[in-house]
């Protein structure tokens, strides 16, 4: 009786840790294949009042990931952060002192764009050149 209790129990035992082994595959594989690898291609930075200005290549149109993606960008408190996303790695644009004013060819390919004001307010955009 006992061995045959031992046997189940380690039955049960094996049971339960192929269970959690493959759900904990199935979790990690979905992380992995639902990850967005945006590429930061200008940066602009201003001292005095604090400002930070990015262009990145956005792989996704999907919105909510965009936003996601825009809430991790650095900011300083008591600064401004403006992140642009573009749709075309070949258009999207490298960032200078003008910072927003965009060539045309580039407005058309922003699909997105997020601010951080000096008080912490987020406003997220989509097509905020259309």
């Amino acid at each position: 009786m006992t061995k045959n209790k031992n046997n189940t129990t380690s039955v049960v035992i094996i049971f339960f840790t192929i269970v959690f082994f493959i759900t904990g595959c199935f979790i990690l594989t979905y992380r992995e294949t639902n990850q967005v690898n945006f590429e930061r291609v200008s940066f602009y930075t201003q001292d005095s009042p604090p400002v930070r200005i990015q262009s990145y290549y956005s792989p996704t149109d999907d919105f909510s990931k965009i936003k996601e993606h825009a809430k991790t960008v650095e900011w300083d408190e008591g600064g401004i952060t403006h992140v642009f996303y573009f749709d075309d790695r070949e258009y999207t644009p490298d960032i200078d002192h003008l910072g927003i004013r965009f060539a045309q060819k580039y407005e058309e390919h922003c699909i997105a764009s997020f601010r951080k004001m000096t008080n912490g307010q987020t406003e997220f955009e989509k097509y905020p050149f259309r």
